[in-house]
Parts: structure tokens; sequence; C-alpha cells
């Protein structure tokens, strides 16, 4: 164990799923009210704008198993997918949008934020040895969970501070878009000549 947490993968793993995890937290947790200032709706319609994000991220789940594994590529979907969930959201915070624009960026994000997920859970198998994974995927997961009491806390602060939507959107992208970016730092093995893609 002590052996598996000194090797830079695994901090860069932690840090990057912590970050970008806290982001996503927030943005899980914020999504209903950010919808319904942004919409000026009703609860009803809240509740079903913020169905279609999630039904994005259904789709976006499945198409992201299939294209990693069709091609085998699990770092640069995760890292990819990081890092455009953090540009949508900064275009969905750009002033002088309609609603509908921005729930579109919010649908493109939705398609990004979900896309990263199961990649990302792979990485600490194709990076590590088998012993050095199975230590550190506990110190990853709880990297992860701390994530969902950071985020949050951090975003409810920006608003009692007075900070809109746009705020605290860009503060969720930056999340997104340093875990995309310490996602890219990881070293991945090369697979054995025999395993196919």
């Amino acid at each position: 164990v002590l052996q598996a947490l000194r090797l830079p993968a695994v901090w860069l793993l932690v840090l990057a799923v912590a970050i970008g995890n806290s982001g996503g937290y927030a943005l899980t947790f914020w999504l209903p009210t950010t919808v319904k200032n942004l919409s000026g709706g009703s609860d009803r319609m809240t509740l079903f704008y913020s169905g279609l994000y999630y039904a994005c991220g259904i789709l976006s789940v499945l198409v992201s198993g299939l294209s990693a594994d069709r091609t085998g590529d699990r770092k640069w979907h995760a890292a990819g997918g990081m890092m455009a969930t953090g540009v949508f959201l900064v275009c969905s915070a750009l002033p002088g949008q309609g609603f509908a624009t921005q729930m579109g960026w919010l649908c493109l994000t939705a398609l990004a934020a979900f896309f990263w997920i199961a990649p990302f859970w792979t990485l600490p198998s194709l990076t590590l040895t088998a012993s050095a994974a199975a230590a550190a995927t506990g110190l990853i997961n709880m990297g992860a969970n701390l994530a969902g009491y950071a985020g949050n806390h951090v975003t409810g602060w920006l608003r009692r501070q007075g900070h809109g939507e746009a705020d605290c959107l860009r503060f969720l992208a930056a999340c997104f878009i340093v875990g995309g970016i310490l996602l890219c730092l990881v070293r991945v093995r090369p697979r054995p000549a025999t395993e196919a893609p």
C-alpha cells in the first residue's frame, strides 16, 4: 500500500477526480436551482428540463462505453470528456443568451459530463500494476467522494456572496477543465501486443 501511494499516477488520479467531481457533484446538486433561475419557469418545467439533462447523460454513458471499448482508449475519453464538460459550461454562462440556447449548452454539458466517468474508473488498472491499483482505488474513490463535500459547499458559498448563475457555472467549468488537464498527465501502460483493442 505504501509503495502504491508513492506513485505519481495515483496522486494524479486522486487530484483529477477530486477536482473534476467537485464540479460534477455541485452541478448535480445545484442543477434544478440553476435551471429554474435561468428559465424563470415553474417547478414542473424545471423538472422537465432537468430530466432532459439526465436523458442526455444516459445516452452519453452508452456511447462512451461503446466508443472506449471499440477504440481501446480510456485516458483520452476521460480527459476529453472532462474538459469538454468545462467548455460547454463556460458556453452556457455566456451573457446575452436566451434560455433555449443555455439549455442547449447544458444538454451538451450532460453529454460530456457523463462521458468521462466510466473510462476514468478503468485508468487505475491501466496505469498501475494490479497490486498498486487495488491499493490505490480506495484512495482515488475517497478523493471522488470528498469532492461531493467541497464543490457543493464552494458553490453554496458563492451564492451566499451574491454571485449569480454565470459565476457558479464558471467555477464548475474550471473544476472540470483542471481535472481534465491532470488526466492528460497520467501515463497509461502500453497494452500487450496480444491484447485486442
